[in-house]
């Protein structure tokens, strides 16, 4: 949680590589958090890095399927 948190405030201050850092280290605490999931592609996307945040968002309706058999 204070991984997403600092993320937050990186992300206000226009620092996204390590707003995404950050995400990525809540995504190693907790693999299926949606919000680290989707706060990163949304950091990607402000760095106009579009395949990545495309992937990243793809991992997450993958990993929702896999778990719950249907897209949430």
């Amino acid at each position: 949680q204070s991984y997403l948190e600092r993320a937050y405030a990186y992300a206000d201050s226009k620092d996204f590589k390590k707003a995404i850092e950050d995400c990525d280290a809540a995504i190693r605490i907790q693999p299926r958090s949606v919000v680290a999931h989707v706060n990163k592609a949304n950091y990607l996307l402000a760095m106009k890095d579009i395949p990545k945040a495309i992937q990243t968002a793809a991992l997450l309706v993958k990993d929702t399927e896999t778990e719950n058999g249907v897209i949430m």
